[in-house]
C-alpha cells in the first residue's frame, strides 16, 4: 500500500477516535475506597454538600451520595453534557474556581485530589478550609508516596527516572506529603489522621475549633525534608502523620465533632 494511503488511513482513524464521546458518569458503579470513606464522612457529620478537586474520570465523584456534588477539574475525562440534577461541574483550575467562589459557600466534605505537588495542594487546602463547614472534613489523597521516585513533584521526571532505574509501573504521589508541615504549624487549630489501610494513604483533616478561619500559608510551612530522610530505608510513616486505620480515623474525627458540640 502506498505511503500516502497509509497516512490517510491513520488520519481517518485518529479523526474517528476524536469523535468518540466521553463516557457518562456511572451512578451505579461500585464505590471506590475513597468514595466509601467520603460517604461515611457525610454520614458522620450529616453532610449534604460535597466538593471534589481533581475529578479526572469521575470514578470517585460518581459514587458519592450527597444532596449536592460539585466537581472541579480543568481536563475532566467524562461527559459533562448530561449530569444528574444534583451534580455540578466547573471545568477550570482549582485556583480559578476558589477565586470566584462566594465567601459564604460551604461544603461538608471536600476531597483534594488535584495536581500532586505540595505547592498546589497546600493552596487547595487553605482554600478548602475557608469553605469548610465548621464540622466538615477534608480528605487529601496521596499524602504518603510509595517510594522516592513516586515523590518527585514532576510527573514526567518521575516516569523518566523510574524507566531509567528499570522499574515497572507509573506510581506517582508527588511531594504532597510536605503539606504535613502546614498541619504541624496549625496543630492548635486542626486535627488530622492518615488512613493507611485502604491502599494509597490519604490524610483526613478537620478543624479542632470551629472559630478558626483565615489559615495563613507560606512556603516555609511546608516540610523541607526529602523522602529518603523523612521515611527512611524502611519506608516507615512518621508518627507525626498519625497513621491509623480508616475506622480509627473516623472515630477521631467523630470525637472532634463531639468536642465542637
Amino acid at each position: 500500500m502506498p505511503l500516502s494511503s497509509v497516512l490517510q488511513n491513520v488520519s481517518q482513524l485518529l479523526r474517528s477516535k476524536r469523535r468518540i464521546p466521553p463516557k457518562a458518569l456511572n451512578l451505579h458503579a461500585s464505590p471506590t475506597p475513597s468514595a466509601r470513606s467520603i460517604n461515611e464522612l457525610l454520614r458522620v457529620n450529616a453532610g449534604k454538600s460535597y466538593l471534589e478537586v481533581g475529578v479526572k474520570n469521575g470514578a470517585t465523584f460518581q459514587c458519592v451520595k450527597a444532596e449536592q456534588c460539585t466537581g472541579v477539574d480543568p481536563h475532566p475525562l467524562f461527559d459533562l453534557s448530561n449530569l444528574p440534577p444534583n451534580f455540578s461541574f466547573h471545568q477550570a483550575p482549582s485556583d480559578d474556581f476558589f477565586k470566584k467562589l462566594p465567601l459564604d459557600v460551604r461544603y461538608d466534605v471536600i476531597f483534594l485530589d488535584g495536581l500532586h505537588t505540595a505547592e498546589q495542594t497546600s493552596r487547595d487546602l487553605v482554600n478548602a478550609l475557608d469553605h469548610l463547614h465548621p464540622r466538615g472534613a477534608i480528605l487529601i489523597d496521596d499524602t504518603v508516596p510509595c517510594d522516592a521516585l513516586s515523590a518527585i513533584p514532576d510527573y514526567e521526571e518521575s516516569k523518566r527516572m523510574r524507566r531509567k532505574a528499570g522499574l515497572e509501573g507509573s506510581a506517582w504521589s508527588g511531594d504532597v506529603y510536605k503539606i504535613m508541615g502546614f498541619l504541624y504549624h496549625h496543630e492548635h487549630k486542626l486535627g488530622w489522621a492518615t488512613i493507611i489501610d485502604l491502599g494509597r494513604p490519604q490524610t483526613l483533616v478537620w478543624k479542632s475549633d470551629s472559630r478558626y478561619s483565615n489559615f495563613e500559608l507560606s512556603s516555609t510551612m511546608l516540610l523541607s525534608e526529602p523522602y529518603e530522610r523523612l521515611f527512611g530505608d524502611e519506608k516507615q510513616i512518621p508518627a507525626s502523620f498519625n497513621p491509623v486505620s480508616v475506622n480509627e480515623a473516623l472515630q477521631r474525627y467523630e470525637s472532634g465533632l463531639t468536642y465542637l458540640g
